[in-house]
Order: C-alpha cells, then structure tokens, then sequence
C-alpha cells in the first residue's frame, strides 16, 4: 500500500468510523476541531465566497458550515465516502464529487474559496507538496485553509515508547501496517516551511489528542473522559506539548492582495 500514490478508504469507512470516530479518539478530534473552525470561521467574511472540504468523508464536518452561505462542494475518494456524504448533506446546496484532489474536476477547479477544510487526506498521500499546492492555489486572497494531519512526529514519538525499535529503525516503513495507521505521515516542519513557500501564513495550531494516545491505563481514557477532555483542549496550544499531538490542525491564511 505504501507504494501507491494515495490511498482511497473503500472497505475501511466503517472500520475507521468505530474504531476512530465513535471513540474517546474521535471525540477529541472533533472537539478540539469544532472551536478551533468556530475560530477560523470569525476571521471569514460575513458572506463567505465558497466553502471546500478536500477529503470530506461522510460530511459531518462539512453539514452545520453549509448554512453559512449558499453553495458547498465537497469532495471524496472514496465512493463509499462520497454516498455518506451525500445523505448527510441532503437538503443543503451542496455539490459532492467523486474524486482525488490531484485530479479535480473543472466544476471545482473554476471557483476559488474562502474557506477550504482538508482534514486527515494529507498522510494518505505521498505527493504532499502537489496536494498543497493545489489547494493553496484555490484559496481566494485572504481565505483560510484548514489543514488537519497525522502527525509523523508523534508517531515515532509513540513507537519509540512502546519500544518498536525495528519500526523506528525503518523510518516508519513497514510491510506489515496496520489499516488505520496512514501510510505518509507528515511532519509539521515540512509542512509549514511549504506552507511559507506557498504564501501561506499560520493564523492558528493546535495539537489533538497531545497525551491521549500516551496514557498508560488506557481504561482511563474512557472512564475519566471529561477530564480527559478538558486536559485536551486545554493543552491543545500550550507550546510546551502540543507539538506532542497524534494530529496537528493549522489554520493557514493566504495573504490578500
């Protein structure tokens, strides 16, 4: 699988979403998520010129910021994804495409957006500078890009914890990955040193789940969630360990011109 360009979640939708979404996991992401796009959301204006989800699963992201303006679009590798979506965007305007973002459709490519959220598609795949520079390019002058990634960083952090020294000695290549683990994590400094070269300017960061994945009882992440929760977001921007987060979420501002 790590030999392909980018990898499509066909047969893994419903894996991902018990494994992943309905987990203390999942709910962290999404709470940490949903108050930093509150926050992403002020600096937009009033009337946003078009809203982009690159990688928008079964568009639960994308179904409460649709009621901002008139028109969405949306997009999915998956097909699996791309029929969730559409169910969980019935009823809005919104248009959602089967495809992959280094080939997208000219009904996408001939609009530029104020907001574009790519969630979780950056570690599935390998050509990360084409895929930003792409979504960079579709960003009207100050819009905002929201870019939530597996954070390579903290996947060594944790195989050197738990002692996995041939994986580590591998530079995290393996024959045998497990399904969830995304094949082309990313490090945040690539990735916003490109972000810099592209004219992008980090306006927000957090981390996501910055000591859940670490914790030594993992019966605690369940039954001490709130505290768990509240330690989350609270540490979320703190310096000192957000760069420890499994995810780190930017908010990347295009400068206006």
């Amino acid at each position: 699988m790590q030999n392909e360009e980018f990898v499509s979640f066909n047969g893994l939708n419903d894996v991902y979403r018990r494994n992943i979404c309905e987990s203390t996991k999942g709910r962290i992401r999404r709470a940490v998520v949903a108050r930093d796009l509150a926050q992403i959301c002020a600096m937009l204006p009033e009337s946003p010129r078009g809203i982009l989800d690159a990688g928008c699963g079964d568009g639960s992201t994308l179904r409460d910021l649709a009621r901002m303006q008139d028109h969405v679009f949306a997009l999915d590798v998956s097909s699996e994804a791309v029929d969730a979506a559409r169910v969980n965007l019935a009823g809005l305007d919104a248009a959602v495409f089967q495809a992959d973002i280094l080939s997208l459709p000219s009904e996408i490519l001939d609009r530029r957006y104020h907001l574009i959220i790519c969630h979780a598609l950056l570690e599935w795949i390998r050509d990360k500078s084409m895929a930003l520079e792409i979504l960079a390019s579709l960003l009207e002058p100050d819009g905002v890009l929201s870019l939530l990634f597996y954070n390579r960083d903290a996947l060594f952090f944790q195989t050197l914890i738990v002692g996995n020294f041939p994986y580590a000695d591998s530079d995290l290549i393996s024959r045998h990955r497990q399904k969830m683990t995304p094949p082309f994590p990313a490090d945040r400094q690539s990735v916003t040193d490109l972000a810099t070269r592209l004219g992008l300017e980090i306006v927000l960061e957090s981390g996501v789940r910055v000591f859940h994945d670490y914790m030594r009882h993992k019966d605690r992440q369940i039954d001490m969630f709130e505290d768990v929760l509240r330690y989350e977001l609270k540490l979320s921007r703190d310096p000192r360990f957000m760069h420890l987060g499994r995810y780190v979420h930017l908010a990347l501002k295009r400068s206006g011109r």
